[in-house]
């Protein structure tokens, strides 16, 4: 069976407020791992689906809807609508055989049982939230006049939103609100790697890299091992005649 030689897939989430150093997490993740990870963000999710210009029928109605949205004071998109465009990002990943590097979504309670069912139903396992866990006055600080500095030294076009204050402290404030219901959900699992976002970015990129480093190690030792008890059982019933399901539902079992 073809399947057998494909590695198991896992998803990793990234956690942090706006000026928290998320994306420095990410950023390492996919400098070092390129082909090996697709990134989502759900903030990047609605940009590129109103940029495309390929869409016809349902789709580009949906296209539509995301663009009027977005024009509105707030931006917000229906989540139902995020959720769609999340689903068929996962379906795409899964296809091409990469793990999921996730910025943005999970951070409430109903976003978190979704995620666990829909990695569930795609056989990608959930394999631990990177925290950029950084004060919040250092994150408002970091929106403000760090970032608008930065910005326009480089010629990069910086929103008068992000710019303000106040605008800049309610954006990671409600970062911080969510996730009070939200990580001790992910605790429990055991598997939250929290990340002092205070830090130098090259002492966070290794940090970064070291912790992923192990998920890799840790999660191809486990595949190959349950692949050799696979094999082992091929004596009761040989692997050829096993169909995919059944062979998923065993190789959870041993997970």
């Amino acid at each position: 069976m073809m399947f057998l030689n494909q590695k198991k897939l896992f998803a990793l989430l990234v956690f942090g407020a706006a000026g928290s150093g998320k994306s420095a997490i990410a950023n390492a993740i996919l400098a070092v791992w390129p082909d090996q990870f697709t990134y989502i963000s759900t903030g990047d999710l609605c940009r590129e689906e109103v940029a495309r210009e390929d869409l016809t029928g349902e789709k580009e109605t949906r296209r539509l809807k995301i663009d009027t949205q977005m024009k509105k004071p707030g931006g917000l998109v229906d989540t139902e609508i995020v959720n769609e465009l999340f689903i068929e990002k996962i379906k795409t990943a899964v296809k091409l055989g990469k793990h999921i590097l996730i910025d943005g979504y999970g951070r409430t309670l109903g976003q978190a049982a979704k995620l666990d069912s829909l990695l569930y139903e795609n056989d990608v396992e959930f394999v631990g939230l990177l925290y950029a866990h950084t004060p919040a006055e250092t994150c408002v600080q970091r929106m403000t006049i760090n970032r608008a500095q930065d910005h326009s030294e480089k010629g990069m076009l910086v929103r008068d939103e992000d710019k303000d204050e106040t605008t800049a402290r309610a954006k990671v404030m409600k970062f911080f609100t969510e996730i009070i219901n939200v990580l001790p959900f992910y605790q429990g699992k055991g598997k939250v790697y929290e990340i002092d976002g205070t830090k130098k970015l090259n002492e966070v990129q290794l940090s970064v890299v070291g912790i992923v480093k192990d998920i890799l190690k840790t999660n191809e030792e486990r595949f190959n091992n349950i692949l050799e008890d696979v094999r082992k059982m091929d004596s009761l019933l040989p692997i050829e005649r096993w169909d995919k399901q059944t062979l998923i539902k065993y190789l959870r079992s041993l997970t």
